[in-house]
């Protein structure tokens, strides 16, 4: 047969895409993505008239619209309790101090054991180096850094980082013992594990494994801080994996920690203390219509926008509606982006939960979507690392969960839906999440554009 020229053109085109699709290639891929925004941007002059014949998506926009009052005062009540419970609850670790809260906005670049914080004033005067770092009862660790470019930022190093040693005291009520011994960093033989232990060293008494650990570092002459730190909670001390004495902590360290407090002299001076900025209320956002109910470049769908990298948008930006969590950007390009939806496989955020019968918020820690629905359309969730919650022994509690702070581009207190969480469980538990806004049945949603990540060390 004869090969005439277009059939040897169309061979040619045919291999060469056969070849990008096996290897793909940054440069082809974005001439693709420019080529092809003129169908995108006419997709999106359609798009009005599809979802104004779509019944499906004028519910969902009419349901969510109903219950944005009410969420938003939800909103204002978690972070009031959550704000007031960063505090102690103890009047004996409450007097004779002052305390410097802060929002946990991020980790460090190059290790998880520092926190970036926005303190609640517009400075941090009258805060030091070395002042110890707590939330609610419990220990957290020390500022290690003060930004002078961002004076309200400061950089807590946890208990958990390597070479963070705190002294502390262990104390058995039963049988009236106690002992002195240095916490800090994570247990090798647990650092595994779903729940680490802090690592002991130098036992005062290398036969014990039980009680109450508390910070007690009045013993050092070079502890400008000890009356600060004293007394604050790290955990029991009981045996690790490995046989060895570890503290199992009060606080999930990893992703627990949304607000801290600094833990100042009574007498240090401070400024004003600033008013609570709601992300949701910023300018920070970008108004974006949904292109696509699926991508069909991924096996559990998501959502493509019709806005991208021009409009500040990027990898990690929270999608919203109103109140409510949608999903999360998963990837960029100039005029798109492709969004992984919140009940999407494999999605993970920190979650804050809010129980009707506790007025203290429970930081869950972090939580990931299986995958798929029940029989009754809620998507399956799976929390790794339970904590208790209020509510007797095989009870379950209805909770509201909301996102947490630490993560640069999803503001925390956003609604991300309702669960039945068992009250007491000690292994991971699979729940269903009900009351979650569908980004399928959407055809508008905003993205966050949060700042750009700080730089450890800046000057």
């Amino acid at each position: 047969m004869r090969l005439t020229y277009a059939r040897a053109l169309y061979l040619i085109l045919f291999v060469a895409a056969l070849v990008c699709s096996l290897k793909p290639m940054p440069s082809v891929d974005a001439a693709l993505e420019r080529a092809s925004s003129p169908l995108r941007l006419l997709a999106e002059l359609a798009a009005p008239a599809e979802w104004a014949r779509s019944s499906r998506v004028e519910a969902a926009v009419a349901h969510l619209a109903s219950t944005a009052e009410r969420e938003q005062e939800l909103r204002r009540e978690l972070y009031a309790d959550e704000w007031r419970f960063t505090l102690p609850q103890s009047p004996e670790l409450a007097a004779g101090r002052r305390f410097v809260r802060g929002d946990v906005v991020g980790r460090g670049e190059t290790s998880r054991d520092r926190l970036e914080v926005h303190l609640e004033s517009a400075d941090a005067s009258g805060i030091e180096v070395g002042m110890p770092v707590i939330s609610g009862d419990a220990y957290v660790g020390r500022v290690a850094e003060l930004e002078r470019a961002r004076p309200g930022v400061a950089w807590i190093e946890l208990v958990t980082a390597r070479g963070a040693y705190v002294g502390a005291r262990v104390d058995v009520e039963r049988t009236q013992r106690s002992a002195s011994l240095v916490v800090g960093g994570v247990s090798g033989a647990s650092a595994s594990t779903a729940h680490a232990y802090l690592a002991v060293h130098h036992p005062e008494d290398p036969e014990l494994f039980e009680g109450r650990v508390v910070v007690d570092e009045t013993w050092s002459h070079f502890e400008r801080f000890a009356e600060e730190s004293r007394g604050f909670e790290l955990g029991y001390l009981e045996r690790d994996p490995s046989g060895a004495a570890g503290v199992r902590p009060t606080l999930d360290y990893q992703n627990g920690l949304f607000h801290v407090a600094v833990v100042c002299p009574a007498g240090v001076a401070r400024g004003e203390e600033t008013a609570h900025v709601d992300e949701l209320e910023s300018g920070r956002w970008v108004r974006a219509r949904v292109l696509s109910s699926r991508d069909p470049a991924r096996a559990w769908g998501g959502i493509v926008l019709a806005a991208g990298s021009s409009d500040g948008v990027r990898p990690g930006s929270a999608v919203v509606f109103g109140t409510r969590l949608v999903g999360r950007v998963e990837a960029v390009s100039r005029w798109s982006a492709k969004v992984s939806l919140l009940a999407s496989r494999g999605f993970a955020l920190g979650a804050v939960a809010r129980v009707a019968s506790d007025e203290r918020p429970a930081a869950l820690g972090e939580i990931r979507a299986l995958g798929g629905r029940d029989e009754q359309g809620a998507a399956r969730f799976v929390w790794s690392a339970p904590r208790e919650l209020a509510g007797e022994a095989g009870a379950t509690s209805d909770a509201i969960l909301f996102t947490g702070s630490g993560d640069r581009g999803v503001p925390r207190g956003l609604i991300v839906g309702r669960a039945a969480l068992p009250a007491h469980a000690r292994a991971s538990v699979e729940f269903g999440l009900t009351e979650f806004a569908d980004g399928a049945e959407l055809g508008e949603v905003w993205v966050f554009a949060p700042e750009e990540p700080a730089t450890e060390g800046a000057p």
